[in-house]
């Protein structure tokens, strides 16, 4: 969901299902991860911040703070996040920026074990420039946030991924 101008909300959803021949059901636990690649030339710093979600700053050498990555922890989906670069066996975290020749670059992993997964990110473009608002229960995430004159709200139900978005007029 991209929150115009500069923060994107994205929710992936996993629910394995195992076909038994006549009938779905849930599959054994596996270890779910999300990967966000980034370039060679990028720089990762990572922050723990309350209620178990965390948050990545990617930062540029030319340009210094160029995102900020939250990994948002969901009612009984708990994230264990870490930064993989020149990983060997397997391969992870690697760019060929020329023909067979590999540059270690950052991935930013986040792991989910269970029956199924759940991961909740939000991207800030702005690097922290926007002020936002994260409040996260069982079943809900709310998120508010200023562009220009208005205050804007985000509802996204987490169960089901029903999203309602309020604007507030400026006074």
């Amino acid at each position: 969901l991209h929150l115009k101008p500069d923060l994107l909300v994205v929710v992936d959803r996993l629910m394995p299902r195992v076909d038994d021949g006549d009938s779905l059901r849930r599959s054994d636990d596996h270890i779910f991860e999300q990967l966000f690649h980034l370039a060679h030339d990028l720089a990762t710093r990572v922050r723990c911040l309350p209620g178990n979600s965390t948050e990545v700053t990617v930062n540029c050498p030319e340009a210094g703070s160029i995102m900020k990555l939250t990994q948002i922890a969901c009612h009984g989906h708990p994230n264990v996040l870490r930064i993989a670069r020149g990983e060997e066996n397997p391969l992870l975290g690697w760019t060929s920026i020329r023909h067979a020749e590999l540059v270690p670059s950052p991935v930013i992993v986040t792991r989910q074990p269970g029956p199924d997964a759940q991961f909740v990110t939000v991207l800030d473009l702005s690097c922290g420039r926007r002020d936002w608002r994260l409040k996260t229960g069982s079943e809900t995430m709310h998120l508010g946030w200023t562009a220009g004159e208005s205050d804007y709200e985000l509802d996204l139900r987490l169960d089901t991924g029903e999203a309602e978005i309020h604007a507030a007029q400026p006074t």
